[in-house]
């Protein structure tokens, strides 16, 4: 029995524990002076040291029955569960209560994050850069084509042999090589661009020169 006698203090002192931190938890629940914040913060770490201490109190209680003899056994387990019933009463009510201020917070996260999305939502779009413009973008490709054009146009050149539109004309025509190609840059250029960019690039491409003849 003094083996019993032992544990039952040593159950006593955790009870003692469970019942300050009960204390505590409904204290920090009831300062009004707190934030929200702390007031979830204090409730997480004692609603854990309350957790704790319960299972020390329950495995104290499984040890005591043990020793006592079968005629004791239903008194003790109805007298610890009595007093245990407390505690947990204790705790299921700390548990709901963060659980409701975790709730109102998330709640106001999700609002303000609403309003900012609202709030950017109602903002004028942002005008489109020069640089995007139809109007750049048909000089780039100009200068691209122009450039890759160019390159092709004199290596042709060189394995082609003019020829005269007739005796009396000074304008050379070269042949089937230089007109297929030209047709392919116009094949890729329809295909490439919406066509109101092609009609402003062929116009551009007219104007500057012309690849199908070469003046001498």
């Amino acid at each position: 029995m003094s083996n019993v006698a032992s544990l039952t203090s040593k159950r006593g002192g955790n009870r003692g524990a469970v019942t300050r931190l009960i204390n505590k938890i409904s204290d920090i629940i009831a300062d009004a002076a707190m934030d929200r914040d702390r007031k979830i913060y204090e409730l997480n770490k004692k609603l854990e040291d309350l957790h704790d201490k319960i299972k020390v109190v329950e495995a104290l209680d499984s040890e005591i029955v043990d020793l006592f003899a079968a005629a004791d056994m239903e008194a003790e387990m109805a007298n610890a569960g009595g007093i245990n019933a407390v505690s947990y009463d204790a705790r299921d009510a700390a548990e709901f209560t963060l659980k409701t201020l975790m709730d109102e917070k998330a709640a106001e996260v999700a609002a303000a994050a609403a309003a900012s999305a609202a709030a950017a939502a109602a903002l004028p779009n942002s005008p489109i850069s020069p640089s995007l413009t139809s109007l750049n973008l048909v000089e780039i490709f100009y200068f691209g084509m122009r450039f890759w054009t160019y390159s092709r146009w004199k290596f042709i050149k060189k394995r082609s042999t003019p020829m005269l539109l007739s005796s009396t004309s000074s304008t050379l025509v070269y042949p089937a090589t230089q007109r297929r190609f030209f047709s392919a840059w116009c094949q890729v250029t329809t295909t490439t661009l919406s066509p109101s960019i092609y009609s402003k690039s062929v116009l551009a491409s007219r104007q500057k020169s012309s690849w199908l003849t070469c003046e001498h």
